[in-house]
């Protein structure tokens, strides 16, 4: 199954932002979708003000989350402008590239709709440092248009609901849109490697196949191929149309 993982940029567990990231998940994980919350709390404070050892046990599990996901959904609450301080010490904490290949979708809240641009001109550009050039528009919301009841439950008002599925519909869709191209480009090279051996049906293409689905690489290969042929296929029409559009 194809994996996508969050990284929650508010120091605080009960922000709206991390809310917002669970009620993102339930709609991926309907959709089949496997997924990891992770956490700027993940890292020591010592870590994230002074920076992590290569080898430490919180950054590697970190690393070894984002380096298994083919999304990345970030969010933060707007401060003083921007992202949160916190999530800029996390991502600074991360290799060079660790975007690279993968779809984001960024998310935001704040006090107000006078920061509805931190998304393009605060938040976008870190994560194009990081290697990322498949970036979503994104989802914006002020806290008029999200509020917690009595109770403390975040309640989002018709219209800010409706985006917000539409952002994760569209990032289901770019997912499943980048999952075939990867294979159609396996079975590229491996139909040119068959043809530059010259090989046919015979033995020797059997164990050429073999090989190609053989071992723990294969069994990955095998495991996206499988992923792809359940994936529901409307995600694709989705993202296409929104091309067109």
């Amino acid at each position: 199954m194809t994996h996508i993982v969050a990284i929650a940029g508010s120091p605080s567990d009960n922000a709206k932002s991390t809310e917002l990231i669970r009620r993102v998940f339930l709609q991926l994980e309907q959709a089949g979708f496997t997924t990891k919350l992770l956490s700027v709390r993940d890292i020591s404070p010592q870590e994230l003000i002074y920076g992590a050892e290569q080898d430490s046990p919180n950054l590697k599990k970190v690393t070894q989350h984002i380096e298994r996901a083919a999304g990345v959904v970030i969010a933060t609450p707007v401060y003083k402008a921007a992202y949160s301080g916190a999530l800029k010490a996390f991502l600074d904490l991360l290799p060079q590239k660790a975007l690279a290949g993968k779809v984001i979708l960024p998310i935001m809240t704040a006090g107000s709709d006078k920061h509805l641009l931190a998304i393009d001109y605060a938040l976008k550009p870190v994560l194009a440092a990081l290697g990322a050039t498949h970036i979503l528009n994104g989802f914006f919301v002020s806290d008029e248009r999200a509020k917690r009841d009595q109770f403390g439950l975040l309640s989002l008002d018709d219209e800010t609901e409706q985006r917000l599925g539409e952002q994760v519909e569209l990032l289901a869709a770019s997912l499943s849109l980048a999952l075939q191209q990867e294979i159609e480009h396996d079975i590229n090279l491996i139909i040119w490697s068959i043809y530059e051996q010259q090989i046919f049906f015979s033995m020797g293409s059997i164990t050429h196949i073999n090989r190609y689905f053989g071992g723990s690489h294969g069994q990955h290969r095998f495991c996206r191929w499988r992923s792809l042929a359940e994936r529901n296929q409307s995600g694709l029409s989705k993202i296409r149309s929104s091309d067109h559009s």
